[in-house]
């Protein structure tokens, strides 16, 4: 999901006057101009489930990816700005609200949007008298471990709910916060980050214990980094068995899977996506560029976090450029800046390749004019 992320930006230039050269062709100079070119705004929406998503007041449902998975929502055009709300059909899954953000320079945005399953509910009374582990994400026909990965379980050992008006079933839901905290564009080399990959739900809210419970949650890929469980500035106590979490819950809210990561490193590099001769008449140029991250690491944790950093998974989005169809010869050149992130978390490290911004330029070679002469005779 994005994070709002990667943010892919296009520049859109002003008209300009570029070079002028001299040509033989009715003793006149030709000018060699820029030209004012475009790109219109997209912005998808990509989900697990079926949905319906509005951007800013426009609503749209979501339809099935052809020949792929999930279901998406394209918008044309919207604000530079805004707000995404994400509506499951199903009742039993989560809403998402989401900010996005295009830059000045962007034209395309994509999030990969998770709608997880709600767990299922135990009556207080019956997890409380139950062994450990009766009430997870996983039990009562809950697919939210298969969907998050994370399989999330809660032990009582005798413990009893305090807040007589938190009433309702006990259930543990594991999901993917919303917005990133951290805008990577703005990450500095040698800096340490917080941002919260996962979080869980605990219900009924506001539920307390005469001592704390423990909550476990097994994160595939998690042994080794730094991860803390935070409610707003309250920190759990944690113990870690391989890839498992324990934490020791005193209330029932919403507490989030803290990683810690230090930037170790950023190498930047532009590369050439086109450069070519076109008929400046066409009026446009199709081209692909890179969106997204790759990262040498594909489990648990660091996963969810390039994605809520970087938006999603690297992919090959078709684009084109525009401008004011006229007669000569279009050169259009296009870079784009690639960034390799290497991060530090506890012991553990990883590599993420970003495909970043995208900047353009369509420069006119006007055609020659035919020479014309004036008739009669000496």
């Amino acid at each position: 999901m994005k994070k709002n992320f990667l943010k892919i930006a296009l520049f859109a230039f002003g008209l300009c006057a570029a070079t002028t050269l001299t040509s033989c062709h009715n003793g006149e100079d030709v000018d060699i101009v820029e030209v004012a070119h475009q790109e219109t705004r997209t912005l998808v929406v990509h989900t697990n489930a079926a949905a319906t998503v509005n951007v800013n007041g426009e609503t749209k449902t979501t339809t099935a990816v052809l020949g792929g998975t999930g279901f998406e929502a394209p918008f044309e055009n919207p604000a530079k700005n805004g707000k995404i709300v994400v509506t499951p059909t199903a009742s039993n899954r989560q809403t998402k609200t989401l900010n996005y953000d295009f830059k000045e320079d962007g034209s395309y945005l994509y999030f990969d949007v998770m709608l997880e399953a709600a767990g299922v509910g135990v009556p207080q009374a019956t997890a409380e008298a139950a062994p450990a582990g009766t009430v997870s994400n996983s039990a009562g026909g809950s697919t939210n471990a298969a969907e998050t990965g994370v399989d999330a379980s809660i032990d009582f050992n005798g413990a009893t709910n305090t807040n007589s008006s938190a009433t309702g079933d006990y259930s543990i839901t594991v999901f993917e916060p919303s917005n990133s905290t951290t805008d990577a564009e703005d990450m500095t080399q040698g800096q340490s980050y917080e941002e919260a990959p996962l979080a869980i739900a605990c219900t009924p809210d506001g539920a307390t214990f005469s001592s704390p419970i423990k909550v476990t949650l097994d994160i595939p890929g998690s042994e080794g980094y730094d991860v803390k469980v935070v409610s707003g500035d309250e920190t759990a106590n944690i113990t870690r068995d391989g890839n498992k979490v324990i934490a020791d819950i005193p209330h029932f809210s919403i507490w989030e899977i803290i990683l810690n990561v230090m930037l170790e490193s950023v190498e930047t590099q532009v590369n050439k996506i086109a450069e070519e001769n076109v008929n400046a008449k066409n009026g446009s140029y199709k081209y692909n560029m890179g969106y997204g991250y790759e990262c040498d690491t594909q489990v648990g944790l660091v996963d969810l976090l390039c994605r809520k950093l970087f938006g999603a998974k690297g992919k090959t989005v078709s684009r084109r450029l525009t401008w004011a169809p006229t007669e000569g010869t279009a050169t259009v050149t296009i870079n784009q800046t690639v960034k390799k992130y290497t991060y530090k978390s506890g012991t553990r490290k990883f590599v993420v390749t970003v495909y970043g911004k995208v900047s353009s330029s369509v420069v006119v070679n006007p055609a020659e004019e035919t020479p014309t002469h004036g008739g009669g005779s000496n």
